[in-house]
């Protein structure tokens, strides 16, 4: 018997149905948050003013360092 899985990804600020997974760093600390297109544009509507004055030290995505368990 075949299965389908089906992920549905809801913004986190409003509820919609359809968002994509956004991830940004401030003050080394890294954040996933889940936003539709047009809480993206919101959320880089606000952030244009420091994204604009400040200097781009990597394109890459920054990766998340876990501590050592225990």
């Amino acid at each position: 018997m075949a299965q389908r899985t089906i992920v549905t990804t809801f913004d986190d600020l409003d509820g919609t149905e359809g968002a994509e997974t956004v991830v940004f760093s401030f003050k080394e600390t890294v954040y996933s948050v889940d936003l539709t297109v047009r809480n993206q544009q919101e959320l880089l509507r606000a952030l244009s003013p420091f994204i604009t004055a400040g200097t781009v030290l990597s394109r890459r995505p920054a990766r998340v360092r876990r501590g050592l368990p225990g």
